[in-house]
């Protein structure tokens, strides 16, 4: 079983074997062998993600690698680039629904994977940024509303799936329902940028992409309950 990752830095920084994905699929399903192959690229917003499904491209290693198309994946997981794409503003926000949908589209042309869309962790807009070497002496207000931007567009990667239906694996929403809970939302964020995610944030990251694997049958093995 191959699962092939695309998205941005949030996916890069998992690493090639995204070792927290990877252990939570060899628990849940004992019986299958799965290969993964991350296609995350720092940096880069989803009409970037949309031209490498069918082109190669360099990786920050400077090497180059297959496109998704070459691996015959047997399930993509496609990260939203919300992180990347608002840097835009909302009035963006229709073109980003368009870019989306066409990556989904071109996923499903050039590949005969099953498909599962991917919203990661919401940022921490009281310390966004914060330690990320590239924002040293900016304001807070002015990370406040990058982060304010960066939620905008989780949002609407929700919406987007939702309205069309995607199988889904929302960790956007579940880490919010379990700061609701009382959980530390810092838990789940690299506190070295205070951005991506942590290790504790991967496991979760993890747990509901597995979770979502197994709702959808993109896995054929019967699991206990």
């Amino acid at each position: 079983m191959k699962i092939a990752l695309i998205g941005d830095s949030m996916m890069e920084k998992w690493g090639p074997q995204c070792p927290q994905l990877q252990a939570e699929l060899s628990r849940v399903f004992t019986r299958t062998t799965v290969e993964i192959d991350n296609h995350g690229l720092s940096g880069t917003r989803a009409g970037h993600g949309l031209w490498r499904i069918a082109h190669d491209y360099k990786d920050s290693g400077g090497q180059y690698r297959s496109c998704l198309s070459y691996n015959d994946p047997d399930i993509v997981i496609i990260e939203s680039f919300a992180y990347t794409n608002c840097a835009d503003d909302a009035e963006s926000l229709p073109e980003y629904r368009d870019v989306l949908r066409s990556l989904w589209e071109e996923v499903g042309r050039t590949t005969a994977a099953k498909i599962l869309f991917l919203t990661t962790i919401p940022p921490d807009r009281d310390k966004f940024l914060e330690t990320s070497n590239n924002y040293y002496y900016t304001s807070k207000i002015t990370r406040q509303r990058m982060a304010d931007r960066a939620t905008l567009y989780l949002q609407e990667a929700l919406n987007i799936a939702e309205d069309e239906e995607w199988p889904i694996a929302d960790v956007y929403s579940e880490v919010q329902k379990k700061v609701v809970g009382g959980d530390k939302l810092r838990r789940y964020i690299n506190q070295s940028d205070c951005l991506h995610p942590s290790v504790y944030g991967y496991q979760a990251v993890a747990r509901v992409i597995v979770r979502a694997i197994d709702k959808y049958e993109m896995i054929k093995e019967v699991i206990p309950k």
